[in-house]
């Protein structure tokens, strides 16, 4: 974060003296550095030359440019925080001005008060204006002189901040107002969050004509709040539009499969994104079937690239069976598009490999089985029984292994491929469609080889990234466990056979190569664990469920007792992992082995009778001194 802000906060200072006068006080200070190498004195003389503080740099920029830059340091380096604007606004038309209102929510996490000059920016029918306001407090009022008149004057070529001139259809545009959008702090000249309220269609307008990369990305991540069919055009028109920034492209195409979720039940047929897949990299002679590959346009392939994976993200609700809750599902028309690129992907007078984008076509098959919801066991297994859903998955699995085959006679580069499938396959998993103890490949007898798949990585893949992929998969897997799919309803004991696989790796004798998965394993947990915001001792959608549970503990418990042989690192990190789960202090447990806290146990009764089973473990967490900080890799 203090290397992210140093490279904002230098921004702000070029743009503050100019970058001649901030290259001339660079240059004063590599010449003294210079001189006081040269000097060959002792290493104490060294650093009053060579090593630069903030004190010592105020000093030059004010011997060399005379700007006093206390003030400057004050606010963005010796205090934290970044100010957050709310800002609304208004056409006066009888005084044909903007009276904007800006207040500052401190109620924020990191958010601090903010007083100073803001620019904005207003395009107007005439041309582009920009303002300085000045903040003198948390909630200030400014009233802004407009330069273009009423709808009867105004002209069909719009004047840009470029220079440019442009066609716009003005038919969306308020009969009243003169405005097309507001920007503030364009420049970007404050640590700041904006929160800017304007109609969708200013949103349309800057998104479609706005020169600026950074307006175009605000105005994408706004205008799905505005799912209607005009945000619907406006979003393809960008993605069709050659003359935009990939990236910009790129973005419109998650925005719009986010549009077309909330429009569901206006839009019939076969999805937009696959209608802009097919004209744009369909073959001439039908646009069904993708032309072969050309990646000698990289805007091109990063396009097609958000454009599959995008598709993957869209989603209709249906019935599932007779049940009447909703079920949240990938189209068929996406599932056949997805089909149709990966079996027809002809590579052959590409000069570049496409492993990369294969990948990214493996790994939006596991995408279309995501975020389905389950509201009980009944529910599941009704799924499982519904033949559409079981044929998709059947040809998903079947794909995705055979991938996996192809990828022993002729890997790929980096082992993307597998890294790829094996995320997909736990998506699939992770989706309630596959039993852990089903097989992934019906030509398999074993009857774990479901999860046995993953761990042969984790064992015997003897490139290293993939083995790490295959460990996140895993824990990706262990964390999403509901009751339903990890526990026994009727005794409540854990019947994973790949969780107790996972504790039994974390608990094998140390060898070199497995000490470095073993902390790895650790470290992934620690930044998997999510709770909620307000309640730091409840994980949000019972993540790590299966984590806080007696058996965990007493495996953890064993590991830091008895095996003296573990390394330092481990123990802290298994540390730090048990005091996210279980807390500070010795832990309580249901009959069932769910941990629980005394003050819930009091009011409620939980497991068999509200019993609670309290057994000492052989150390105590309570003592502040075991508090240690995550070690990054």
């Amino acid at each position: 974060m203090y290397s992210k802000k140093s490279f904002l906060v230098l921004r702000i200072l070029e743009k503050k003296l100019g970058k001649e006068l901030l290259l001339q006080v660079m240059n004063k200070l590599l010449s003294v550095c210079a001189h006081s190498v040269q000097q060959r004195l002792t290493p104490s003389v060294w650093q009053t030359g060579i090593l630069l503080s903030t004190d010592s740099f105020l000093k030059c920029v004010s011997n060399v440019t005379g700007h006093d830059l206390q003030s400057f340091i004050d606010q963005w380096v010796k205090q934290g925080g970044h100010a957050e604007f709310i800002i609304n606004f208004n056409f006066n038309r009888k005084r044909n001005s903007v009276e904007l209102d800006i207040k500052q929510d401190l109620s924020g996490v990191g958010s601090s008060r903010y007083i100073g000059p803001l620019s904005v920016t207003i395009q107007e029918l005439d041309g582009s204006f920009t303002y300085t306001i000045q903040i003198d407090d948390v909630s200030c009022r400014h009233d802004i002189q407009c330069h273009s008149k009423a709808r009867r004057q105004r002209k069909r070529r719009i004047p840009l901040w470029t220079g440019e001139e442009v066609d716009m259809d003005l038919t969306n545009l308020d009969p009243d107002s003169p405005l097309l959008w507001i920007r503030f702090d364009p420049e970007l000249l404050t640590l700041s969050r904006i929160v800017c309220h304007q109609p969708d269609y200013q949103w349309q307008y800057q998104l479609k004509h706005e020169r600026d990369v950074v307006a175009q990305l605000q105005a994408l991540r706004i205008l799905p709040r505005y799912p209607t069919p005009q945000t619907r055009l406006s979003l393809i028109e960008t993605i069709r539009n050659e003359q935009c920034f990939y990236r910009v492209r790129c973005e419109s195409c998650f925005a719009l499969a986010d549009v077309a979720n909330r429009l569901f039940s206006m839009m019939a047929g076969i999805p937009s994104i696959v209608t802009v897949f097919n004209s744009i990299f369909g073959s001439k002679s039908s646009n069904e079937i993708p032309r072969l590959n050309n990646f000698s346009n990289f805007q091109q392939y990063f396009l097609a690239k958000a454009l599959i994976s995008s598709a993957a993200l869209i989603r209709t609700t249906t019935t599932a069976g007779s049940s009447s809750s909703s079920d949240y599902r990938c189209p068929p028309e996406v599932h056949q598009f997805l089909m149709s690129v990966c079996k027809l992907n002809n590579n052959s007078q590409n000069k570049f490999a496409d492993d990369l984008y294969r990948s990214n076509i493996y790994e939006a098959f596991g995408k279309t089985m995501l975020k389905l919801r389950r509201s009980d066991h009944s529910a599941i297994s009704t799924r499982r029984n519904d033949p559409e859903i079981d044929m998709r998955v059947q040809n998903i699995v079947q794909e995705l292994v055979h991938a996996l085959n192809m990828e022993k006679i002729k890997p790929s580069y980096g082992k993307c491929i597998s890294s790829a499938c094996l995320r997909a396959l736990t998506d699939v998993w992770k989706s309630g469609y596959i039993n852990e103890m089903q097989s992934v490949d019906d030509n398999q007898d074993d009857l774990y080889s479901n999860f046995l798949l993953w761990w042969n990585f984790v064992e015997n893949e003897p490139f290293l990234p993939a083995r790490l992929i295959a460990l996140e998969c895993i824990i990706d897997y262990l964390l999403c466990c509901k009751r339903v799919d990890f526990f026994d309803l009727q005794s409540g004991k854990i019947k994973s056979p790949c969780f107790f696989k996972f504790i039994d790796f974390l608990d094998k004798e140390e060898e070199n190569f497995q000490l470095y998965l073993r902390i790895y394993s650790f470290h992934y947990l620690l930044c998997r664990m999510t709770f909620d915001n307000k309640n730091r001792s409840t994980f949000v959608d019972s993540t790590g469920l299966i984590f806080r549970t007696k058996s965990f503990f007493d495996r953890c418990s064993r590991i830091l007792t008895e095996n003296i042989s573990y390394s330092s690192l481990t123990k802290s990190l298994l540390l730090d992992l048990m005091l996210i789960l279980f807390g500070k202090d010795e832990p309580c447990f249901t009959t069932d082995g769910f941990v629980v806290g005394c003050t819930d146990m009091e009011k409620e009764g939980v497991g068999s009778g509200g019993n609670v089973i309290r057994e000492d473990a052989g150390f105590s967490l309570a003592s502040d001194d075991l508090i240690l900080t995550p070690v990054t890799l």
